[in-house]
């Protein structure tokens, strides 16, 4: 009972009622800033591109750690904060730091969230892939094949398994470029058979859209190609970015004008697992009698060797 009679309960009663409605309101108050806050974070990574990839990720820490002692781990939106900042630790070459980010996804994602358990645990692959352990990556893909089966991971999941077991080691140079199953199809439409390429040489050019690093050595091979004549070569760019719009923008901020192709599986993509890929920016320049032939040379050294190439 109130002390004070019937005068006080009608003052105090719509106090306390006010007080029980505010806090059976807070949690969705909490809700709705953890989403209105997520989505400002997305909306500015957007806009930097690959040049603000170390502010997006430092937001997304901060906002982690705002949010993560009040919420539960299961938060839908929490859950996908961890996926991007994981993604960025990926691109930006700390496969360790991603490969637990996303192995902590995976466990804490409920099964009404398929989708989001799916992409981490093909991150957590590809993170074993990106540091060298096979094996590791394997027993994630073989997990995804078996609890994703029939949605896009679980496809993804077994292309990236049969390439693993099945193919080659990774090549070096003076063996030959290795025979992909499908031909590849820039962001254009346009298909392009790596075998057809036979003649010719071939410059093969794998960026991050989300590295800056990534990104400017990608601008370099533009100006250096633009600049200096490379023979009859084909030049084709490879962004390894799951999201083809991200591809999109970051070549049309580097300037780039040759065909581009998004390889959305990322680092369990065919091509990037075919030429032992592991990390952004790689190249190679592959002869006209499709033997690989050199990794990671610097533009000029590279031009020139493909101008002999050509000859």
């Amino acid at each position: 009972m109130i002390p004070g009679g019937s005068r006080s309960r009608r003052i105090l009663a719509p106090l306390l009622w006010a007080v029980a409605s505010s806090l059976a309101g807070a949690p969705a108050l909490a809700q709705d800033r953890i989403e209105r806050e997520f989505a400002q974070i997305v909306g500015a990574a957007e806009t930097r591109g690959a040049a603000g990839a170390v502010a997006t990720a430092r937001d997304l820490r901060e906002f982690l750690s705002r949010h993560e002692s009040a919420a539960p781990a299961t938060h839908p939106v929490l859950l996908q904060a961890r996926l991007r900042l994981a993604a960025l630790d990926l691109q930006r070459g700390r496969a360790d730091l991603a490969g637990k980010t996303f192995a902590q996804v995976a466990e804490a994602a409920p099964q009404a969230l398929a989708d989001v358990r799916g992409r981490a645990l093909y991150g957590l692959a590809q993170a074993r892939i990106v540091e060298g352990d096979d094996a590791a990556a394997r027993a994630v893909l073989r997990r995804i094949a078996q609890e994703q089966a029939g949605t896009r991971y679980g496809d993804l999941a077994r292309v990236a398994l049969r390439q693993l077991t099945d193919g080659a080691p990774a090549p070096r140079a003076g063996q030959r470029l290795p025979e992909l199953r499908r031909p590849l199809i820039d962001l254009q439409g346009r298909t392009h058979d790596l075998a057809r390429t036979r003649g010719q040489p071939l410059l093969l050019v794998f960026y991050s859209p989300e590295s800056e690093e990534s990104l400017a050595a990608l601008r370099r091979w533009r100006e250096a190609l633009d600049a200096g004549a490379q023979g009859r070569t084909t030049v084709l760019a490879i962004g390894v970015h799951a999201d083809r719009a991200w591809v999109q923008r970051s070549a049309e901020e580097a300037a780039w004008q040759r065909p581009v192709v998004a390889a959305t599986g990322e680092y369990l993509e065919e091509i990037v697992l075919a030429l032992g890929v592991h990390a952004v920016p790689t190249t190679w320049v592959v002869a006209p009698d499709q033997t690989l032939m050199a990794r990671n040379l610097p533009p000029e050294r590279a031009l020139a060797l493909l101008r002999e190439l050509s000859r």
